[in-house]
């Protein structure tokens, strides 16, 4: 990503990992320094390494994934250096986030119409929400 410029967008069409999602991520983190409960101060990235200054110590390699709250990742208390282009940080303050519960099942025999790989069910009901309110809402 050459200065923060490119979007990827990823249709992967309601797909769902046999096995679950943390075979990914297990697979991803194979021989790969994690750190976990660490305050990031900084971030500096290029086209070729990225720098993360963390509680006084220095991380550097060719690429770095940190993840944070969006509440934390918006409020701009982890400074990029590059930037990001004016038009990711507006995409970034529409972000917002609620609850979702996903329960994933795995059953003996199919029971359902065959040419279906997933399903699921939205309550319009809002007294069955957490508040009463939409998921989406944006908590600012």
């Amino acid at each position: 990503m050459e200065g923060g410029n490119s979007v990827a967008v990823v249709d992967v069409g309601g797909s769902v990992l046999r096995g679950g999602n943390g075979r990914l991520v297990h697979a991803l983190t194979q021989n790969v320094p994690t750190i976990f409960e660490k305050s990031v101060h900084a971030i500096r990235y290029g086209r070729d390494s990225v720098k993360v200054n963390y509680w006084g110590e220095l991380f550097e390699g060719g690429v770095a994934f940190c993840t944070v709250p969006l509440r934390v990742f918006k409020s701009g208390s982890i400074r990029f250096i590059l930037e990001f282009p004016q038009q990711k940080l507006d995409i970034v303050k529409r972000l917002s986030f609620g609850l979702l519960n996903k329960v994933s099942m795995l059953f003996m025999y199919v029971f359902w119409t065959s040419n279906v790989d997933i399903f699921g069910h939205i309550v319009d009901d809002s007294s069955f929400r957490d508040d009463g309110k939409p998921v989406d809402e944006n908590l600012d």
